[in-house]
């Protein structure tokens, strides 16, 4: 959209105020293109201040104008992130919702997972999902959307002769007709500004979004015929601030910029050209019939804002800090570029110039080696500049850049484990802390990713279940099954029919068919696919990272369940087996246990089907075995009463042991606490006997000091006397030597006086 038409467009939106609602801008279809123009360039408003931010994120990233000794932080930190949040492609993982006995759902999982697996193995969905992740760590939003390509080929046309193609080049072919050869679903990375959506608090309050083209002419007409030839084409996009040669690839042909708005008020697609004002180039009505209608998931935030949808880049919340690591850096390398072997050397010694320049284990030959001897060495002639206090500011200001480092990482959460950097003094235990805690931070924006990713996968599913044909289907799956009427016909042939005199045998139905006729039909599993609501109710769409942690626990659950339900039968089947316990009361502590692990009601209708034992034939030997099996149930009965006794005897025995411990113990107490008191007596009278021996020291201390400090107090005296005479002569010595030079001047100025004569 050019500068003038921005202009008059908020002219017109000013002249006329606040709308009620979309027929108030006007009816037809000029209205229509004028009223999408007016919403675009609102969101362009509400974006304008992050377009400003991420613009700068990407100058940063790239170093597009690179400061002097500066440290692109964010370059690492992205680099970083980039592979903790997504460093693999997406497995499909299509499931029925709920694990009842529903073969067409089954299958229908079957088909949609491996549509889906085969579209990212063959549409560059990796590249693409890496893409969007960049997006979201530098300009803080990443977006993509989900494309239906379908492929068309021509048919119904002859293949006439070189010649006849020639001479009928320049005439339309009536004949050909295009039907549908293949159908292709793609995910595709969607520039951050080259995307807009229309006001909301939420993504659920969005009532539009539009996608950003720049269309050649020959595009323009293969997509909308006429109406392409009449948009005017532009040499570059002014209105864009991004430098050509960083973000675009200057081409030959000029371009026009379209907008493809997807209205989810109308449910309609439009294409809207700023150089075509009387009507929108397209109109399409919900072309992909999508529950949701946009082909996009919500978009990736890299900061949640629950009080608008405007992003905000990751580097904004260490920029300043940044800023700080950048000016620490120019320091370090201005002060180290400054710390360089440089000095003077004596002229008279020429041959200095020639040893500073000489290799390695040189010998430069001296002309008169007495002059370096009599200098004091070549250590003596040579003076070098002092770096030792540049040398100690380097030091500093890399303890001040670790600093801003961490402080940095501790901000973003990208610790010392993400960032393969750790400390050989670390133990293992603070390792695993770190890790945690590092990852733990990641977490919330891991679970975003794989959400998007999920939501382009679901997406992707509703597209390959309203669009794609049985024979795609079975093309890319390899999933073979019958239709409806193939199915009937193959069941015809299995049943059996009298053989009318005179008629051929029917031929026999193949062995592939008849495991064909146990599958559903093609119409069935389509039925689900094509309905929102069955496909939303039978089948659940995910990703290997989503349910990866579920099918953990799942699993983890499921093989405590079977442990715990083997030791119940194993102890309790013998008691079952002899009609102490019901079968009935085995299958309700079963289900007991199955219900605290939420194992699910299959399971409990699993443990519903347990039946008793069948009795045996000989009623006497299944008495005999029951006499058995009861005598045998007696006696474990009475050894467990022995033991039980036989515990209960060691128990005492062991509480005696532990009174008669007990008053041993308190009678040593008693004994050690009277003779730590006469102990304590002792030594009172001892510590007494101690201070008075050391008061006495300390007197006769006190007065040796007093001594001590009266012939110190002399000596002082004495040596002040000292000095006042040496500073006396000094003095005198000091004033003869002026008198001396007062003299000699004298001398000198009668001498110079003479001379003058």
């Amino acid at each position: 959209m050019s500068r003038p038409t921005k202009r008059r467009l908020s002219r017109q939106m000013a002249e006329a105020g606040s709308l009620d609602r979309p027929e108030d801008v006007g009816a037809g279809p000029a209205a229509v293109v004028r009223r999408w123009l007016s919403e675009l360039e609102l969101a362009e408003k509400r974006e304008r201040g992050w377009n400003d931010l991420a613009r700068k994120c990407w100058e940063r990233y790239r170093q597009v104008s690179p400061k002097k000794h500066s440290f692109n932080i964010l370059y690492s930190n992205t680099e970083t992130l980039s592979p903790a949040v997504y460093n693999k492609p997406p497995i499909a993982d299509v499931r029925r919702r709920f694990p009842d006995a529903d073969p067409v759902a089954r299958v229908a999982s079957d088909v949609v997972e491996r549509a889906l697996q085969y579209s990212v193995d063959s549409g560059g969905w990796h590249e693409q999902f890496q893409a969007v992740v960049t997006d979201l760590l530098l300009p803080g939003r990443g977006v993509a959307r989900v494309r239906y390509v379908p492929s068309m080929a021509e048919v119904g046309v002859s293949d006439p002769s070189q010649e006849e193609q020639e001479d009928k080049a320049h005439e339309a072919d009536e004949g050909s007709q295009e039907e549908l050869a293949w159908q292709q679903v793609d995910v595709e990375h969607v520039i951050w500004d080259d995307f807009r959506h229309g006001p909301g608090r939420d993504w659920q309050e969005v009532q539009w979004i539009a996608f950003r083209h720049r269309l050649t002419r020959d595009e323009l007409v293969e997509k909308f015929g006429s109406e392409g030839e009449k948009v005017p084409l532009e040499n570059v996009d002014h209105d864009n601030k991004r430098r050509d040669d960083e973000n675009q690839v200057l081409s030959l042909f000029r371009t026009a910029e379209v907008w493809e708005i997807w209205d989810k008020s109308a449910r309609e697609v439009l294409f809207i050209a700023a150089g075509n004002k009387d009507k929108p180039l397209k109109t399409e009505d919900d072309p992909l019939q999508l529950k949701d209608f946009y082909p996009i998931p919500r978009p990736l935030l890299a900061i949640a804002d629950s009080a608008g949808l405007v992003p905000t880049p990751i580097y904004e919340i260490y920029r300043e800090q940044a800023e700080e690591l950048d000016r620490v850096s120019a320091r370090i390398n201005k002060i180290t570029d400054a710390m360089r072997a440089r000095g003077a050397y004596d002229s008279t010694l020429s041959e200095l110039s020639g040893i500073m320049k000489g290799a390695d284990g040189d010998l430069i030959p001296l002309q008169d080696a007495a002059k370096y001897a009599d200098r004091g060495g070549l250590d003596k002639a040579i003076f070098m500049m002092p770096i030792e206090t540049l040398a100690s500011v380097v030091e500093k200001l890399y303890v001040q850049r670790e600093q801003v480092k961490q402080t940095i990482y501790e901000i973003t959460g990208v610790s010392d484990i993400i960032r393969g950097s750790t400390v050989a003094s670390e133990t293992a235990t603070a390792q695993q802390i770190k890790s945690q805690w590092g990852t733990l931070r990641l977490q919330k924006m891991q679970r975003e990713v794989q959400r998007f990713i999920r939501d382009c996968f679901r997406i992707a599913g509703e597209i390959i279940g309203q669009q794609f044909l049985p024979e795609t289907l079975q093309a890319m799956t390899g999933v073979k099954l019958m239709t409806q009427e193939q199915k009937m016909q193959a069941q015809m042939q299995v049943q059996p029919r009298p053989q009318m005199p005179g008629m051929p045998p029917p031929p026999p139905i193949t062995p592939e068919a008849q495991q064909m006729i146990q599958l559903p039909a093609w119409e069935e599993v389509l039925a689900i696919l094509r309905s929102d609501l069955q496909r939303e109710f039978r089948i659940d769409v995910e990703t290997d990272s989503t349910v990866a942690d579920a099918i953990g626990e799942d699993m983890d659950g499921m093989s405590k369940v079977i442990m715990a339900i083997t030791q119940t039968v194993q102890g309790l089947g013998p008691a079952v087996q002899i009609g102490m316990i019901p079968i009935d009361g085995l299958k309700e502590i079963c289900r007991s246990i199955a219900r605290r692990a939420r194992m699910g009601q299959a399971v409990e209708d699993a443990l519903d089907k347990i039946e008793p034992p069948k009795p045996q034939a000989d009623p006497a030997a299944q008495k005999f075995q029951m006499e058995q099996q009861k005598a045998q149930f007696d006696a474990q009965l009475k050894q467990q009463q022995k033991q039980s006794d036989l515990q209960v005897e060691q128990l005492r025995m062991q509480l005696e042991q532990q009174r008669a411990q007990n008053e041993l113990q308190m009678e040593n107490a008693r004994l050690q606490a009277e003779l730590a008191m006469e102990r304590a007596r002792t030594q009172a009278g001892i510590q007494l006997e101690r201070e008075k021996a050391a008061a006495q020291i300390q007197i006769k201390r006190e007065e040796s000091a007093a001594t001590i400090q009266v012939k110190q107090q002399e000596a002082a005296i004495h040596a002040d006397q000292r000095r006042q005479d040496a500073e006396v002569s000094r003095m005198i010595a000091v004033e003869n030597a002026e008198h001396q030079r007062a003299l000699d001047a004298q001398s000198n100025d009668l001498q110079g006086r003479e001379a003058d004569r």
